[in-house]
């Protein structure tokens, strides 16, 4: 009976306490919390719908691993959403979907149906470790806008990625197929692989290797360098040139917009005499000596396979036009390749091509920084003419060979090949763990 009696008495002092937070509420706010909320989410709506010519969302889910992607939003009366992207081809053809405005948290702005957005978020298109999509979502929750109301400030709930919407213009609709388009002059296909970023304060010249990732739009100066503190930095396109999405310090001025030169086929910035640019390169200027494992008596042997190395972010644009190439008539295309340095039968390729398997027999030397490749001969004499325009463009004269820090699938160490005259890269396991 006593227990009985303090049970009920702690509901009351409970009840009471509940009561009073609601009239300290009331007195504090002139609406109910469920109003408010009503309040924000009619705000939200509203908001969304005064801009002439919608939103630009320039998306980056992950700063220290991605650019940034953009999107134009066009927002209608019926919760109906017109967008496109420059996350690919498709994403120039403008799209409806529908979206929510709903209480999650906080008042988020929910994109309901799959749409262009999506694809960041979509597992299938993983640059890095399968699965993991470009760490993207499609839920945003709503913190509030700028005064001139010319922004609205979101925040992603599993990832905590911050994402401003900006008021779009005209201009930004009419030229977007043209910001899509620079971004193929990032990765020309007549142009080497490797870039350089020159950075000019003063007179005083400075040239980093730069290690540019088309697929996720990521800039690593290698080797670990570092300039001004700083030794990455995503990238995003314009109709101009480029916009990086983490300035980097040139002078006294943080550089973010370079403008592409035609001419030069080169990205450049300039402010108070200081210059940087970013440049292609027929030569990295400091490389790794990882090269160096292929011409001991070891195992070293490298395999690509398509199925799970297809979509690698080191993959350079023009390899990735090789394996769609590959794939017609509904064949299987290239499928793997597998390169073997200083096996019993000598340094050789092994294409698996439409079902069938070719051999390429090479030899090595040692070219500082590189393994240049000598006496090329394939073992047979009906190698297919797509087949072997990319292999001999890959083994064309030199290779170089990077260690990179992420996994595919497997434990396997991976390691990006390279070609000195043509702009092929192309990810492979270090099959022997020789690396």
């Amino acid at each position: 009976m006593k227990n009985y009696i303090y049970k009920s008495g702690l509901a009351l002092i409970v009840l009471a306490a509940l009561t009073s937070c609601q009239k300290e509420e009331d007195r504090v706010f002139s609406e109910t919390s469920t109003e408010r909320v009503e309040q924000r989410e009619i705000e939200l709506q509203n908001h969304l719908l005064t801009a002439e010519h919608g939103w630009k969302l320039v998306y980056v889910t992950d700063g220290k691993r991605y650019g940034g992607f953009t999107y134009l939003l066009d927002f209608a009366g019926g919760r109906h959403v017109r967008m496109v992207s420059d996350f690919n081809e498709e994403g120039l053809i403008a799209e409806t979907g529908e979206y929510q405005i709903k209480m999650r948290g906080t008042t988020s702005l929910i994109f309901s149906t799959r749409t262009k957005i999506h694809e960041l978020s979509d597992p299938i298109n993983s640059a890095y470790e399968n699965g993991k999509g470009f760490n993207g979502e499609f839920q945003f929750g709503y913190y509030g806008k700028s005064e001139d109301g010319n922004e609205m400030y979101f925040k992603t709930p599993k990832q905590g990625t911050e994402a401003v919407f900006v008021k779009a213009t005209k201009e930004d609709w009419d030229r977007f197929e043209e910001q899509y388009n620079m971004g193929f002059n990032m990765s020309l296909d007549t142009q080497p692989i490797f870039r350089v970023l020159e950075v000019n304060e003063g007179g005083n010249v400075v040239n980093y290797d730069l290690n540019y990732l088309p697929s996720v739009r990521f800039a690593k100066i290698d080797k670990g360098e570092m300039l001004n503190n700083q030794s990455s930095f995503g990238v995003g396109y314009t109709p101009d040139g480029v916009k990086l999405t983490k300035g980097i310090k040139v002078g006294e001025d943080i550089a973010t917009d370079f403008i592409f030169d035609p001419n030069t086929s080169s990205f450049n910035y300039s402010a108070n005499g200081n210059t940087a640019s970013i440049k292609y390169s027929e030569a990295p200027i400091n490389w790794n000596d990882s090269y160096k494992v292929t011409l001991k008596d070891s195992n070293t042997r490298l395999f690509f396979d398509a199925g799970d190395l297809a979509g690698a972010s080191t993959n350079s644009p023009l390899f990735r036009k090789y394996l769609d190439k590959f794939k017609k008539d509904s064949k299987p295309g290239l499928s793997q390749i597998q390169i073997y340095f200083k096996q019993g039968a000598g340094n050789y390729a092994t294409f698996a091509f439409n079902g069938a398997s070719y051999r390429l027999n090479f030899n090595v030397q040692d070219d500082n920084d590189a393994l240049k490749i000598t006496d090329k001969r394939w073992t047979s004499n009906n190698v297919p003419a797509d087949l072997k325009e990319f292999a001999e463009a890959l083994f064309e004269d030199k290779l170089y060979f990077r260690v990179e820090s992420f996994k595919i699938k497997y434990s396997n160490t991976l390691v990006t090949i390279m070609s000195n005259k043509q702009a092929i890269a192309l990810a492979n396991y270090d099959y022997n763990s020789s690396f």
